[in-house]
């Protein structure tokens, strides 16, 4: 049986709230509800906001259960100074954290499974990736496709 989307959802979002870079907490702000990067407050930075994307049906069997893919975007900003030598080393570091919060518990051909409300949550897909490299730039920004897997 598939399992209620808006669970599925905060489940997510709960999960990539617990990343960490060093020991603490990666992000200040994580929220379902769109924000653009250039109406937030800089405290709130890094954020991290899950928003959905598209979502495909399919019946793999005579049960009659639908199959579901379902994409989240996770989109996540921080600020760098404008004359930052590098200025995507935060944005990594964050992408970096996602992508361990995200792993299976277990590496034995474990899923994510968002405690059981899913088959597997994984990232999938091309990422969006602006650093911040034009001169006035205070924003660093990602946008990173992940799948939810639900159904037989």
């Amino acid at each position: 049986m598939n399992s209620p989307r808006e669970a599925q959802f905060n489940a997510l979002l709960a999960l990539i709230g617990t990343a960490q870079i060093n020991s603490r907490p990666a992000f200040v702000t994580t929220s379902r509800k769109f924000v653009q990067w250039e109406s937030t407050n800089d405290p709130d930075l890094p954020m991290a906001i899950v928003t959905k994307g598209f979502e495909f049906a399919s019946q793999n069997n005579s049960r009659g259960e639908t199959r579901w893919r379902v994409k989240a975007l996770l989109w996540i900003y921080c600020l760098h100074a404008p004359d930052s030598t590098v200025p995507g080393t935060q944005l990594n570091d964050l992408l970096d954290a996602v992508e361990t919060v995200l792993k299976p518990p277990a590496w034995d051909g474990a899923r994510q499974t968002l405690g059981d409300l899913v088959d597997h949550a994984y990232i999938d897909g091309e990422i969006i990736v602006s650093e911040g490299s034009l001169p006035d730039d205070r924003y660093s920004i990602a946008v990173l496709p992940i799948t939810l897997e639900t159904g037989v």
